[in-house]
């Protein structure tokens, strides 16, 4: 039941200018029902420049928390480029049922501009994850190209997560970013879902099946 809200984390107090922490911005481990910014104005973070990953959310006790409204890997203007030095969201090491984004008006996240993937779902038993309603690689008008340096949503080992979404206000836009738009690796990566996104513009492959996954 905790809340982090409208703080700048990486930043200066302009949230321009970057004042990285050494390692993750916001990491969860082994916790529930945690939200990470909001829907309310204000309520999201900027969550830029630091020195590993922008958030990790971790361990098979993490379930049930939300990351919405958050800008990741930009200032606060939404338009200039401040990543973070790995991911802009990790979840992994079998986190399961939380979400990156949502459905809900003003609960799209900004990731972009980050210096590996935008998102990782990462690592066996991570699933029933949910990455919607985000700008994966651009900024906030969705048409400037502000790519992650690598993939905009990586799916690694992880199975059963979902990447968009059968309404318009699940869809990702996942663009700009400079390898795939998304990417599903690895023999344990089953029964993932990636559904009505826009993927466009990204260096690579719009979306790419490496290591026989199936389902």
């Amino acid at each position: 039941g905790s809340v982090v809200q409208g703080n700048y984390i990486g930043t200066d107090f302009s949230g321009t200018i970057a004042l990285p922490n050494s390692d993750t911005g916001v990491h969860l481990s082994n916790v529930q029902g945690t939200t990470i910014g909001g829907v309310a104005a204000g309520a999201g973070n900027i969550i830029s420049g630091n020195g590993n990953h922008g958030v990790v959310v971790t361990g098979a006790g993490s379930a049930s928390n939300q990351i919405q409204g958050n800008s990741i890997g930009l200032d606060m203007t939404g338009a200039g480029a401040l990543g973070n030095v790995s991911v802009g969201v990790r979840i992994g090491g079998g986190a399961h049922d939380n979400t990156i984004g949502g459905a809900v008006a003003g609960g799209g996240n900004l990731i972009s501009a980050n210096g590996l993937d935008g998102v990782l779902l990462a690592d066996a038993a991570t699933r029933n994850n949910t990455v919607a309603g985000n700008l994966i690689g651009t900024d906030r008008t969705g048409t400037i190209d502000l790519g992650n340096t690598m993939s905009g949503v990586a799916i690694s080992q992880a199975d059963t997560n979902t990447i968009g979404g059968a309404t318009i206000a699940e869809r990702n836009l996942i663009s700009g970013n400079d390898l795939f738009g998304v990417i599903i690796a690895g023999a344990a990566a089953t029964a993932n879902t990636v559904q009505g996104n826009v993927i466009a513009e990204n260096a690579g492959s719009g979306v790419s099946l490496f290591g026989t996954p199936t389902g």
